[in-house]
């Protein structure tokens, strides 16, 4: 193809491109007048830096052809640090008892921790309790907001309150570690709560960063679909929180990355830098959530063929051996020392008639081992009742499950994905059969875990479905999962990985914009 047919294609796609942008705009602000919206400052800043993320996407991919590493950069830290302003404190699931959990550790670490008590700051205290953290249906994110900023200034009270709950373990500081130095470095610095916050905010972001930077980069196949994901709305909402969901996703993908690198890339990958980095990521995986994602370590076990069996030496098995011995025994003096008994007396649901708080009607291996069939079909009863709750809360609802982003749009991902797993022009490897069926095998008992787990931690006896589960619970499957859709090698029907980055920036934007429009 000659130089000027070249440039008629860019010149072509830019053009269309301006035609979507401008139609984006004039929606979008066709929605805000409608609405009657006050346009401030920091509406305005914030929509700018959006927009202006976006033109610096589009001249990456169009002109200066950056690679997909340095390009996820340039996305993914404006939109990191807008997501943390758009959803202030206190409006990502969970996060009141993640500032508890991180305000403990790091009580533990700076030696003020009272009487084996998690210990916070009043300020702490004060912004739990003041917002009503610990009661998500009455959280309101435009109040939240409103008093992050009325309180960014206000000066910061050093007494410590005790918690009537004990200390958090100090294994899980493993997983809390990015959140703990940041929350910690505010306090050395006596900074107030709400900024503390925000460092431990961005020290665990900066984390993310580094661990999907590098995934990305040692990803050997389909570049462009781990692209997408990681612009997913849940999946930037996740890296930019105090979560230790940030850990558990970057480990995850990175576990994929590094574990399909040694299998079809052995030689640039099979180093003792890539090693280490992956004994890490095996040690984070086996300690978030009971250790059920660390099943995803197993991917180069699946993808060796025969050949690679055949080449394998005493030393391969050694370290392998070594490997594993040293997770287990890492996971068991852990368990040893920080093993606390835990007596679960109530339930989420304690207004349902077969649980009384009081008592322990619980569901318990016991019972499913009296009852063999009652499991199978509680969990396919629970996919039946729950599919679109998982499907959304997986793509679009963001904060405590309360900001509902476009679900059409949801769709619209699903398809860039499919469209990049299967007709990327960038991927030529291919799954065999037998791999894809034990890959697809292992993906499910994940997900079986999970639902399990929250059966049997939140689910009250009686129900005929599962307590607890949230879509975003699947973020680390989803990766794997498209990667086994794939077509033939035969396959001419090819997509250009220029278009694929674009139509994922242009998702990613137009998301940004929607959240920014719900959020004021």
């Amino acid at each position: 193809m000659n130089n000027s047919v070249v440039k008629n294609n860019e010149k072509t796609i830019q053009k269309f491109f301006i035609v979507i942008a401008v139609l984006i705009l004039a929606v979008y602000s066709e929605r805000v007048i409608g609405r009657g919206l006050k346009i401030t400052a920091l509406y305005l800043l914030l929509c700018l830096s959006i927009l202006i993320t976006g033109l610096v996407g589009i001249r990456s991919i169009l002109y200066k052809k950056d690679q997909i590493h340095y390009l996820y950069l340039k996305i993914a830290i404006p939109l990191l640090i807008l997501f943390s302003f758009l959803l202030p404190p206190g409006m990502v699931p969970d996060e009141n008892t993640h500032l508890k959990s991180i305000a403990s550790l790091s009580s533990q670490l700076l030696g003020v921790e009272i009487n084996h008590k998690a210990t916070l700051t009043y300020d702490e205290y004060r912004m739990i309790y003041d917002n009503h953290w610990d009661e998500a249906t009455r959280l309101n994110i435009k109040d939240v907001r409103k008093y992050v900023l009325s309180n960014l200034r206000v000066k910061t009270n050093k007494s410590f309150v005790a918690l009537d709950r004990g200390s958090s373990a100090k294994d899980s500081m493993i997983y809390y570690l990015p959140a703990v130095l940041g929350l910690s470095f505010g306090r050395i610095f006596g900074m107030n709560a709400i900024i503390s916050f925000f460092f431990a905010r961005f020290f665990g972001m900066f984390v993310y960063l580094a661990l999907t930077y590098y995934a990305l980069k040692k990803m050997p196949i389909k570049k462009n679909l781990f692209f997408g994901i990681l612009l997913m709305p849940v999946v930037l909402q996740q890296g930019m929180s105090i979560s230790y969901d940030l850990m558990l996703n970057s480990c995850s993908f990175l576990a994929v990355s590094l574990g399909l690198g040694f299998v079809i890339t052995p030689e640039q990958s099979r180093n003792k830098k890539n090693y280490f980095l992956y004994f890490l990521t095996a040690v984070v995986l086996i300690f978030v959530k009971s250790g059920i994602y660390s099943l995803l370590l197993l991917s180069p076990l699946i993808l060796m063929t025969k050949r690679d069996i055949k080449n394998i030496n005493y030393k391969q098995v050694g370290f392998v051996i070594s490997f594993i011995v040293g997770l287990i025994a890492i996971r068991v003096l852990a368990t040893m020392f920080t093993y606390k008994p835990v007596t679960f007396t109530n339930s989420l649901y304690s207004m349902l008639p077969w649980n009384d708080p009081k008592t322990q009607f619980m569901y318990s291996v016991n019972y499913f081992i009296n009852h063999p069939l009652r499991l199978p079909y509680i969990l396919l009863n629970d996919i039946r009742v729950h599919f679109g709750f998982y499907f959304r809360s997986a793509f679009s609802s963001l904060g405590w499950l309360n900001i509902q982003l476009s679900t059409a749009l949801n769709y619209v991902w699903i398809f860039a994905f499919m469209c990049a797993s299967c007709f990327d022009k960038d991927s030529n490897y291919i799954f065999t059969k037998c791999q894809k069926t034990i890959f697809a095998l292992v993906l499910m008992g994940i997900a079986a875990l999970v639902q399990i787990g929250l059966l049997l931690i939140w689910t009250p006896l009686g129900a005929n479905h599962i307590s607890g589960v949230q879509g975003r619970y699947f973020l680390p499957l989803i990766l794997p999962l498209f990667m086994l859709i794939s077509t033939s090698k035969n396959n001419t029907s090819k997509i250009e990985g220029s278009y694929l980055k674009l139509a994922f920036l242009l998702l990613a934007i137009i998301e940004s914009l929607d959240l920014l429009y719900l959020a004021f």
